[in-house]
């Protein structure tokens, strides 16, 4: 099978590629492995990947990785996704950070809380590493909203 020399979709003996409408007469190629294939998928799980780092050590690394994400060009696919998980790592387990020092009093509170914290960091560093933007309800928001000012 032929293959796009420009976007490198299959074009199965057709003058036009389908996928760009580049010509493919003379310029159709055929890829001497199946490397093209398996680069897209390992570059999703890596991206993947870096989107659970936001997560690994609550509001510090979210920052960490804010700022560095922050310098990404804006129209790199790839940065509305990990900014996404950076801010709303911030604004989750530092809210929740916040509301256990303002109640270090409380123990059977603080427990609930750690518990909260625990689960909820499990649920985001795994629906990051799927690859799904999960929001949470009020953090979310406001991560969306920074977002679109950035």
């Amino acid at each position: 099978m032929d293959f796009c020399t420009k976007c490198g979709a299959p074009v199965a003996n057709q003058a036009v590629c389908p996928n760009c409408a580049q010509r493919t007469t003379n310029n159709a190629v055929t890829p001497p492995t199946s490397v093209s294939e398996k680069r897209e998928p390992q570059i999703q799980h890596n991206i993947a990947v870096l989107g659970a780092v936001c997560y690994v050590a609550g509001w510090i690394s979210g920052l960490v990785m804010f700022s560095v994400y922050r310098t990404m060009p804006h129209d790199d696919p790839r940065r509305s996704f990990l900014l996404f998980h950076a801010v709303q790592s911030m604004v989750a387990f530092g809210g929740l950070t916040i509301v256990y020092l303002a109640l270090s009093s409380f123990p059977v509170i603080l427990m609930a809380l750690l518990a909260l914290g625990i689960a909820l960091w499990l649920l985001l560093m795994f629906k990051a590493f799927q690859g799904y933007k999960f929001k949470l309800p009020i953090a979310g928001d406001f991560t969306e909203s920074f977002i679109q000012r950035q």
